[in-house]
């Protein structure tokens, strides 16, 4: 399997993303970043499909001019600092497109395959069998065959089609053609040139403009066509990735406000399995009298349809316990479940019920819901209240993805499949992450509006 390369367009993509995200985005100092979150969240969507073995950034050497807002100015100081904590190898050069485009290409002769991350459309007419564009305002990697499905040509006439319609920014196109009839001229006649040489039998709008262009037209055409042949500001073989260091990374998205994209740090709750009545009442026991957080691990999202695999249990402090729910430890649990007198809460703790209910088991006691209190305290800010998102906004924590360990679509296995020692390290740090979350939200909301 061939090593990736990854280059990033990286003033270009924060210029465009400063336009894109919402200008009231904006870090723990109160800095605009709407910019550098576009440029942040980029950078490891591009990467989510293979590590690469290189990667750059390539920051314009004449960006920030007079014509940058003063917020966008601003925030093209911090983004070496944010690409280089995401791995990257940051260089200056004049005229970034064209050295991003050298790099990808010195990456396919290295017989690398690559991603070139960006939002300008020059970039589609480099892209091959080896060679991606990962637009990032529409999130979208383009093969050969999405480029002709947005293009509506090859990438080998991509050049051409922008030369005649325009780029925003970039390119000026030719005043009267649009994506259509520059569609229709290259389909017609293979090129820009093929149609000049018959310009005399093209009539009406199209064969108008082309005439009135003039002399324009081969400027316009240079100006669209990517130079792949720029001196590399640095070798290529210099450019090994290394993964970032979560923590440092972490800091610096909290710092920013970026909590939707921390990452987590591979830490977990130690938990133990109790696979007997008496290691269920131990741990019972060690938990102790105060409120104890649960986390129900359904096989389904829609409790009216699944079953209960097992439960977590954890006071948030200390290590957690897992109860499978096929095994005998479970009946020693269900008395605790249903006296009133022992107090529980969790984190969207209604499923959890419903499904216990269709079990024959009837949950009492719950004195709190971690869910309830996000909603209360940021009614629409953190949608859709899920323990992961509001344990990013809340502790600055990312959780593990339980995705990464049951599959997704066909290949998505059922908890019960799994070992229970993994569904209990997953479950375990959700039980202690809600009883951290409620701590934390419960004091700044009515008693009696948690109680409803």
């Amino acid at each position: 399997m061939a090593d990736r390369t990854i280059v990033v367009s990286a003033s270009r993509l924060l210029w465009r993303g400063f336009f894109v995200v919402p200008t009231d985005r904006m870090s723990r100092d109160g800095m605009a970043v709407n910019g550098l979150f576009a440029v942040a969240r980029a950078i490891p969507r591009a990467m989510a499909s293979k590590v690469p073995a290189r990667a750059v950034a390539v920051i314009d050497a004449n960006a920030g001019n007079e014509s940058w807002p003063e917020a966008l100015r601003a925030q093209l100081g911090p983004l070496p600092e944010v690409l280089a904590a995401f791995g990257l190898r940051v260089v200056e050069a004049p005229d970034e497109v064209d050295v991003v485009a050298s790099y990808a290409r010195a990456a396919l002769d290295r017989g690398d395959d690559a991603i070139v991350v960006g939002v300008d459309k020059r970039f589609a007419q480099l892209v091959s069998d080896r060679l991606w564009w990962y637009d990032a305002n529409k999130d979208t990697r383009y093969t050969a065959e999405i480029v002709q499905k947005r293009f509506g040509v090859p990438p080998s006439q991509v050049a051409e089609w922008l030369a005649l319609v325009g780029e925003e920014d970039v390119l000026p196109g030719i005043a009267g053609i649009g994506a259509k009839g520059a569609t229709g001229l290259l389909e017609t006649y293979g090129s820009v040139a093929g149609g000049l040489a018959a310009l005399a039998t093209i009539k009406g709008r199209l064969g108008n403009a082309l005439r009135a262009a003039g002399e324009a037209l081969p400027g316009e055409l240079a100006r669209a066509r990517l130079d792949t042949s720029r001196p590399l500001p640095v070798p290529l073989d210099a450019l090994a990735y290394e993964p970032p260091a979560v923590a440092p990374l972490n800091r610096l998205l909290e710092r920013l406000g970026f909590t939707e994209l921390l990452l987590s740090d591979g830490a977990s709750t130690r938990t133990e399995v109790c696979e007997t009545p008496a290691q269920m009442a131990a741990a019972l026991a060690s938990l102790g009298s105060g409120p104890i957080a649960l986390h129900a691990v359904l096989e389904d999202p829609s409790p009216l349809r699944e079953t209960l695999a097992g439960m977590a249990l954890s006071t948030g402090q200390g290590d957690a316990f897992y109860v499978p729910c096929a095994g005998p430890a479970w009946a020693a649990l269900v008395p605790w479940l249903e006296d009133a007198r022992a107090p529980k809460l969790g984190h969207d703790l209604l499923p959890a019920v419903v499904c216990l209910r269709r079990a024959g088991v009837e949950m009492a006691g719950v004195v709190g819901d971690s869910a309830h209190a996000s909603h209360l305290t940021q009614p629409s800010n953190w949608a859709p209240h899920d323990v992961a998102g509001v344990a990013r906004q809340v502790l600055g924590r990312a959780l593990p993805d339980e995705d990464s360990v049951r599959g997704v679509g066909q290949k998505r296995r059922a908890w019960a499949a799994l070992p229970a020692e993994r569904t209990a390290e997953l479950a375990g740090v959700r039980a202690q992450v809600a009883a951290e979350i409620w701590r934390a939200l419960s004091p700044d909301v009515d008693a009696a509006l948690l109680a409803e």
